[in-house]
């Protein structure tokens, strides 16, 4: 993993600076002392970076945990770009981030048919164009035009959940994202939409990745906040660089009793480096009344 190492953390600087100022962005670069990476700041844009590095795990981990950048009444867009996924991701945040720009072909959802997706053309999808890759779920919808998908929404089954005196169906949004390189305008709300006629939930719930949003997308179409959740840890693998999740290791390792492996000991064995995310929001769009 020679990109964890001091030069291909200035390569990151160098390279991320280079691919904002081919979008023409007007960017001031910062090193305050209070952060532990570097900042870079599109006024015009009002979109602030951060740039985080894999070496400053835990100045990382006490900042996001002191800074409370979930808060949706601020009008700056807080993006978190980590070391490790411009160098593991670097094709989809390129995308995401030439959005905010507008230099990716645009759709309009008017424009595309609606219909199920496959369970194998899913995960392919989300594998391609999702910076947390594909996961399960129980109910697949795409935006197609002319047998291209250029959107999928993913949920998750029912469950009952109780609301102030009352038994909820709810439901999860589990994935939302683009095609890569493009932008649907309105393919949140058509999918939602799709989704609320067929499926008839009491409520959706989605949790907001605070490395990128501070939820205003789903504001608009009627979400509510209702808490935040802290920041997550993941230990980097050390032959891929990939993202894994620590609590998972930990549960297949301690399934057997007779294990007296540590903690640090499965950080040894399986990961280089420690990063985070911001956490997230958790909000709540109701279409039964509470």
């Amino acid at each position: 993993m020679q990109w964890i190492s001091l030069p291909f953390k200035n390569l990151f600087i160098q390279e991320f600076t280079a691919f904002l100022k081919n979008l023409n962005a007007e960017i001031e670069i910062s090193r305050p002392d209070w952060h532990p990476g570097v900042i870079m700041m599109d006024q015009y844009k009002k979109l602030r970076f951060h740039l985080f590095f894999i070496e400053s795990a835990s100045e990382n981990q006490l900042y996001l945990q002191n800074n409370n950048i979930g808060q949706i009444s601020d009008d700056i867009q807080e993006l978190h770009i980590w070391q490790d996924l411009w160098f593991t991701s670097r094709v989809i945040l390129m995308s995401r981030i030439s959005s905010l720009y507008g230099k990716v072909k645009k759709y309009h959802a008017r424009e595309t048919v609606c219909s199920d997706v496959s369970r194998e053309e899913t995960s392919i999808f989300l594998n391609v164009h999702h910076l947390q890759g594909s996961t399960k779920s129980r109910f697949q919808y795409g935006l197609y035009q002319e047998n291209n998908l250029l959107a999928i929404m993913t949920f998750s089954k029912g469950r009952i959940l109780p609301r102030g005196d009352e038994d909820f169906n709810s439901f999860e949004i589990i994935r939302f994202c683009n095609h890569g390189g493009t932008i649907v305008n309105g393919a949140m709300g058509k999918l939602m939409k799709n989704f609320v006629e067929k499926q008839s939930p009491d409520d959706l719930v989605t949790y907001v990745d605070k490395d990128w949003s501070k939820g205003r997308s789903y504001k608009k179409l009627g979400f509510e906040y209702h808490s935040e959740l802290p920041v997550q840890e993941f230990w980097l693998d050390k032959f891929t660089g990939r993202r894994l999740f620590p609590e998972k290791i930990k549960r297949a390792a301690f399934k057997n009793p007779e294990s007296a492996e540590s903690v640090e000991s499965l950080f040894q064995r399986h990961a280089i480096a420690k990063v985070y995310n911001a956490g997230s929001i958790k909000m709540i769009r109701y279409y039964k009344l509470i």
